[in-house]
């Protein structure tokens, strides 16, 4: 494949994966402080479990420092998970680039990822990292001046499973302190030691 042929089909598939993805994507702010989102249990949004902390984590500890933005300093993590409007319009496709992803684990995702979950300082990695508040992440400005070390914010979804819990399926944003951003779908397994490993990833968009 030639060049022009391979920017063709990254531009087709970045184009293809915004309408999955990015044409449902609603980030939903809120006017609760810190304080109380890490607290309490807010009204209309529910917790992360420690199942989904054991995923994330095991996601983070297998980035390397470019892709996610986890360098040296500490890393920021948005305080709420990113939601989806609506279900994934083409299925097929999507299950055409995440291979092995399931439909019931797809279902799940398509119910979980309608409302925000809190999200906890509960990650297992071994880099240093805060979970910013909704005023930081929402003005770069302040954030850099609270972390001025930090690389920039990672935001997640909900975690989505398969009915035995094999598979799980997220979606993963990281913008860097240089303006660059990344937004990727992500399927995990579960291998018979119990430990999560990712499986595929499917990118919908790189700035």
């Amino acid at each position: 494949m030639n060049g022009r042929s391979r920017t063709a089909s990254i531009l087709v598939l970045v184009a293809v994966c915004g309408a999955l993805a990015l044409g449902w994507r609603q980030f939903r702010l809120t006017t609760l402080s810190d304080t109380e989102l890490q607290l309490r249990h807010p009204s209309g949004y529910t917790l992360l479990t420690p199942a989904d902390y054991k995923v994330l984590s095991s996601f983070l500890g297998a980035q390397d420092e470019v892709r996610v933005g986890f360098r040296r300093g500490e890393s920021i993590i948005a305080p709420l998970t990113t939601t989806f409007k609506s279900p994934m319009a083409d299925r097929q496709w999507m299950k055409s680039q995440l291979l092995e992803l399931r439909d019931d684990t797809l279902a799940q995702f398509d119910r979980c990822s309608r409302q925000s979950a809190v999200v906890a300082p509960q990650f297992s990695i071994s880099s240093p990292y805060k979970i910013g508040t909704f005023e930081e992440v929402g003005d770069l400005d302040r954030l850099y001046a609270r972390y001025p070390q930090a690389n920039g914010f990672v935001e997640f979804s909900c975690v989505a499973y398969s009915a035995d819990s094999s598979q799980a399926l997220f979606w993963v944003e990281r913008h860097g302190k240089d303006d660059a951003a990344l937004g990727m779908f992500v399927l995990m397994i579960k291998n018979n030691s119990g430990q999560w490993a990712i499986a595929n990833e499917m990118i919908c968009f790189v700035a």
